[in-house]
């Protein structure tokens, strides 16, 4: 890290993979925080930035493990919360999917796309 500015320094050989789960993990956090406390915007944004870490990391399981979460949250503002910008039939009302239905899409294409490039020996 680079003590004059707080940031970490570049390194030749990227971050570590358990630098990546450890942020993955903090950040599936914050989404389920905001999540109980109906921060639904709030946790749709921690959702989608664990999708760009699993991304960055080419991690298949993780893109998957939100594929599910964002599905579980989608259903849950539907039941609680129907009348809210992101649930199903408001965003339908303005000819749209909901957030969470496209977060759910983004992080299938990405886990599909990761393991078409994975080699066979990872399989």
């Amino acid at each position: 890290m680079d003590t004059t500015s707080g940031l970490p320094n570049p390194d030749e050989n990227g971050p570590r993979r358990s630098d990546h789960e450890e942020l993955f993990q903090a950040l599936l956090q914050a989404n389920q925080a905001a999540f109980v406390s109906a921060g639904y915007e709030a946790a749709y944004h921690a959702l989608m930035a664990a999708l760009h870490v699993a991304q960055d990391s080419k991690d298949a399981e993780g893109l998957l493990v939100i594929v599910g979460r964002a599905k579980e949250q989608q259903a849950s503002i539907d039941d609680l919360a129907p009348d809210h910008r992101f649930s199903t039939g408001s965003a339908a009302s303005r000819g749209h999917k909901s957030v969470y239905e496209m977060a759910a899409q983004q992080a299938r294409a990405q886990a599909g796309m990761v393991r078409l490039r994975r080699p066979e020996s990872d399989l």
